[in-house]
């Protein structure tokens, strides 16, 4: 609905109020474009600001700020802390210690072995963008990292290092059970993901039972795609609009409502959800109080500072250039 709107909506010189939205719940790609045609005003203005504590606390790397209006600049803030593109990897394959940065996934011992989103796939272009940042903060391509001359000199690095040749299987493992079988049974020993399918997978059944998955956090910087609030500028309820996105903040609704009531008590789950389901939920936190907050077993599942790791993707750059990235890789790497 909201891509449709975003389409049709300002060609008939109407906005998202006018269709009775108060509040934007979407991933950070569709932001940009929601602030080209001005549908967001400042969450943070000052007669909104006693309604938003867990916005005001939220941490720089998940707020999106714009021109000063009303004594605010916040247009967007993100709730789901790190939603990203990164790997898995089978720790009783391979020393872990050797995984540093995503080039290292061009290791020998790891040939036809990782299961990656194809490069026809958005998912697959946002992981190969991983290793193109990491090629250009390594000093062996020339940058920026969103600039058609990087990703040709990184494609021709994935064809010169034989990158196609470690994959073992394209496609989506967190939604394909043949994939993850693979992973399980050990034919495959990496998997690139979403952050919430890593986590999942982290505390699987078979995994908590056998203990052979490892989180894969390259130092470079993982790309991120999360789920974003924003404020309807003239939209019909704004005081209703900031006590929803305040609460979207809050410690209860991002850990499903498992979380220590203060910080030298016992976790408590008040909404009797799983460990799964709570692995599933809880991103990583976006302000220190709330990853203090989630039950102690939950805290070896996440980094313990996800906001240094985001990389945040260039949309405008990559909706623009997305095709042509597909067409450079059969072009350089497949010779089509």
């Amino acid at each position: 609905m909201f891509d449709t709107a975003l389409r049709e909506l300002p060609s008939v010189g109407k906005t998202i109020a006018d269709i009775g939205l108060d509040v934007v719940d979407k991933e950070e790609e569709s932001f940009d474009a929601a602030m080209a045609v001005n549908w967001y005003e400042p969450i943070d203005m000052d007669m909104y600001k006693p309604l938003i504590p867990n916005v005001l606390k939220t941490e720089e790397p998940y707020l999106f700020r714009g021109p000063k209006e009303g004594g605010g600049d916040i247009y967007g803030a993100v709730y789901q802390g790190y939603e990203w593109l990164q790997a898995i990897i089978r720790k009783d394959k391979v020393n872990v210690a050797d995984y540093v940065d995503w080039t290292d996934l061009a290791r020998p011992e790891l040939r036809d072995k990782i299961i990656d989103y194809g490069f026809n796939d958005s998912r697959g272009i946002f992981v190969f963008t991983g290793f193109v940042n990491a090629l250009v903060k390594q000093g062996k391509i020339q940058g920026p990292t969103f600039s058609k001359e990087a990703f040709e000199a990184a494609f021709h690095w994935w064809k010169d290092n034989n990158m196609d040749q470690q994959i073992h299987k394209w496609g989506d493992i967190g939604n394909d059970p043949a994939m993850r079988l693979m992973l399980q049974s050990g034919e495959a020993w990496v998997g690139c993901t979403w952050g919430v399918y890593t986590r999942e997978l982290l505390g699987i059944d078979w995994n908590k039972k056998d203990d052979v998955l490892w989180p894969f956090y390259p130092k470079s910087g993982i790309l991120a795609d999360r789920e974003t609030c924003a404020a309807v500028r003239g939209c019909k309820h704004p005081v209703a609009a900031r006590i929803l996105i305040n609460w979207m903040f809050s410690i209860e609704f991002n850990t499903a409502g498992w979380y220590k009531e203060k910080p030298d008590q016992e976790a408590i789950n008040h909404w009797n959800v799983t460990e799964s389901q709570f692995l599933v939920t809880y991103c990583g936190g976006v302000y220190k109080e709330m990853r203090e907050a989630i039950p102690d077993w939950a805290k070896n599942y996440h980094p313990k500072d996800p906001g240094s790791l985001i990389l945040k993707n260039d949309w405008k750059w990559y909706n623009q250039n997305a095709e042509w990235i597909s067409k450079s890789y059969e072009r350089i790497v497949l010779g089509k």
